[in-house]
């Protein structure tokens, strides 16, 4: 099988799997995994199981059906690991956006900088190694960023503190 045909067969599986259903910011969990895609692919990244990876990377949700075990078997262990990882990784952070405090009226987070490196320590070792599931996941948060606009505001707040916090300094 060519790259070119494990691609195509990926977006085929994308198309099914995610059907119509919808982000927080209105955009289709396609179009998403496709614009997480292609920015790896401008960045240079020609790795076909990392550009598999990004557009499959919400494959995984409890709507879509689908495990793991399946995506190992179409697309391989190594594209399996990379989602499993995208979306531990994708997780805690976000779980660790949602236990910060509010901001403040001045703007600041008034954030513990002790806190905020043991989170960015926790996630360099969810990566176990593999950094191509931090890019895909740095991605995957820029994409979120240009689409806040068009979220709720709490989830702009995370989405912010995410990128601001626990990517940015990485």
């Amino acid at each position: 099988e060519t790259e070119r045909e494990r691609l195509y067969a990926a977006l085929q599986f994308a198309i099914t799997a995610y059907g119509e259903e919808c982000r927080p910011s209105g955009e289709t969990y396609l179009e998403h995994g496709r614009n997480v895609a292609t920015a790896l692919s401008e960045l240079g990244i020609e790795d076909v199981d990392t550009i598999i990876a990004a557009l499959l990377h919400d494959t995984l949700r409890p709507y879509t059906g689908v495990t793991d075990r399946e995506i190992e078997r179409r697309f391989g262990r190594e594209v399996s690991t990379l989602i499993k990882g995208t979306q531990t990784l994708d997780a805690y952070s976000k779980q660790a956006s949602r236990n910060q405090p509010d901001i403040d009226v001045a703007g600041d987070y008034n954030l513990d900088r002790d806190t905020l490196e043991a989170i960015r320590k926790a996630l360099l070792s969810i990566i176990e190694g593999d950094i191509r599931i931090i890019v895909i996941r740095m991605v995957d948060c820029l994409q979120d960023l240009r689409r806040a606009s068009k979220m709720p505001r709490a989830m702009q707040r995370e989405v912010a503190f995410e990128a601001m916090n626990i990517y940015a300094p990485l």
